[in-house]
């Protein structure tokens, strides 16, 4: 049974609903990096949600609520102090156009896209003292992964294949535009799922995190992994449509849909950080709208398919931190 399962609208209703709000690959609504950046959308008035106003003109739902992609309202999964943001494998096997030269136009622009609002989402939960948890894969040179070898039809002996992802001390598995600072949490994992064989749930625990935000990539893969692990280990967990991504949108649209129905709120990185702002400003004992309202997250600039050799990516722009690493690494051995 789903954790939607008596959900009041049809299945049908809710997919459609899904194709028009989520922000699908390569189709970022946000106005362009040279435009002036208005404000993000603000969660519905007093009169849609019933709310009363407050004297600063702001509504109690603009301070305690999240709207998610068809525009439902949501409280707060949790306070703003229980809340992580979890950014999932933003790394160079997976996002840099030089490993990804089989994909296309439209898919290339939907993982820079994806990049760019991560980018700007981890800005903005730093800005609201939301901490940001990096979960990497970093695959085992000298450890296959027996089982994924297998779904892909190779033999045990190839292991790594040349252009086997994120493979620990290559530069696939270095962050991509994006990397964590000095004293923020690296989780390295070893396969999908950010909570398998790793320490993410004990850490998360013991920092009194209750609700996750999600991030990166792919959303149908590592990210819908982490993303039902922790709300199957009582997580309240949080989706966003337009910071993560898969290689194609019906792909993305698709794993957006089924994680609606069955493991997360599903909402765009201006509402999640609207949300955010606004919980930080109400437990600060004042929410002035103009000052409390994130701009919104630029778009990216389409990508042209990059021809450099994944031997010898660009170096990274990304910080060089020195990070607690949290890791119970999966034995060797195991399939």
């Amino acid at each position: 049974m789903s954790a939607k399962q008596h959900a009041h609208a049809p299945q049908a209703q809710r997919d459609a609903a899904a194709l028009r709000a989520a922000a699908a690959p390569g189709e970022a609504a946000a106005p362009s990096d040279a435009e002036t950046l208005g404000e993000a959308a603000a969660p519905p008035s007093a009169a849609a949600t019933g709310e009363s106003g407050l004297l600063d003109g702001t509504t109690q739902a603009e301070e305690t609520t999240l709207v998610d992609v068809e525009g439902t309202v949501h409280p707060l999964p949790g306070p703003l102090g229980e809340g992580a943001l979890l950014v999932v494998d933003v790394q160079r096997s997976f996002a840099d156009p030089a490993y990804l030269p089989w994909l296309d136009e439209a898919g290339l622009e939907a993982v820079d896209a994806a990049v760019t609002r991560t980018a700007w989402l981890v800005d903005q939960a730093r800005a609201s003292g939301v901490p940001v948890v990096w979960v990497a894969l970093e695959q085992l040179p000298d450890s296959p992964w027996r089982t994924s070898l297998w779904l892909r039809g190779l033999e045990e002996g190839t292991w790594p294949v040349p252009d086997e992802p994120c493979v620990l001390g290559t530069p696939g598995a270095e962050w991509f535009r994006v990397g964590p600072l000095p004293g923020e949490t690296v989780v390295p994992k070893r396969r999908y799922s950010g909570f398998l064989g790793t320490g993410l749930e004990a850490h998360l625990r013991e920092t009194g995190v209750t609700w996750v935000v999600a991030a990166g990539l792919t959303s149908e893969c590592c990210v819908d992994g982490t993303v039902r692990d922790a709300f199957q280990l009582g997580f309240r967990a949080v989706m966003t449509s337009d910071a993560t991504t898969a290689y194609d949108a019906q792909t993305h649209t698709h794993a957006l849909s089924v994680l609606a129905q069955n493991a997360a709120v599903v909402a765009t990185s201006a509402s999640v950080a609207a949300a955010w702002t606004h919980a930080a400003a109400a437990a600060a004992g004042s929410v002035p709208p103009s000052a409390t309202t994130p701009s919104a997250p630029p778009s990216a600039a389409p990508v042209a398919p990059s021809t450099a050799q994944p031997t010898a990516p660009p170096s990274a722009t990304a910080p060089s931190p020195s990070t607690v690493a949290v890791a119970e690494p999966i034995p060797a051995g195991r399939p």
